[in-house]
């Protein structure tokens, strides 16, 4: 893992990526979620055409000293997961209004909440979420497994045609 490097959708372009929000100091559902996902990966051999992104919502807190340090102590793979911090406004964005990953959708919320979900979201190589599962259930997690390998045997858009369909999309909006 490489810390201060940017990250973003360029670097999933083509790719099948799991997210989840989670906070480094979090001692709870945090704790399994990280847990379980380590076992899913660990058990699903991941390649190059997979990555795990865990976005921070603590970001004030979850430095990018911090998150190397918890991933290290998590004996997390920096190559296929990447543990990422930035915009706290970008990051909760992201998670409700793009993931639908707040379980308290619906709900009136404010900057200052601190998103708390256990929800994982599988994408495919278009950026279409393609599952929405419960991180600390480990029968969840198999589940995802079946179905990155379900997306894998699909196969993936080279990044050209990835590329393609995004400038499509720009000019028809």
């Amino acid at each position: 893992m490489e810390e201060g490097m940017p990250y973003g959708t360029g670097d999933l372009a083509g790719r099948i990526h799991v997210a989840n929000f989670f906070f480094a100091t979090c001692s709870g559902i945090c704790t399994r979620l990280t847990e379980n996902l380590a076992r899913m990966h660990a058990e699903i051999g991941w390649d190059s055409s997979v990555r795990l992104v865990s976005f921070s919502v603590t970001p004030e807190a979850d430095t990018g000293s911090v998150l190397l340090e918890y991933a290290s102590r998590q004996g997390l793979d920096g190559k296929s997961w990447r543990l990422l911090t930035g915009d706290r406004k970008a990051i909760y964005s992201l998670a409700r209004l793009s993931c639908f990953a707040d379980e308290g959708l619906g709900e009136e919320t404010s900057d200052r909440d601190i998103l708390r979900t256990e929800n994982v979201i599988l994408v495919d190589g278009l950026l279409r979420i393609r599952g929405i599962y419960r991180g600390t259930l480990p029968l969840e997690m198999d589940k995802l497994a079946a179905d990155i390998r379900r997306l894998q045997a699909e196969g993936l858009p080279s990044a050209m045609s990835w590329s393609t369909r995004i400038q499509a999309d720009l000019v028809v909006q």
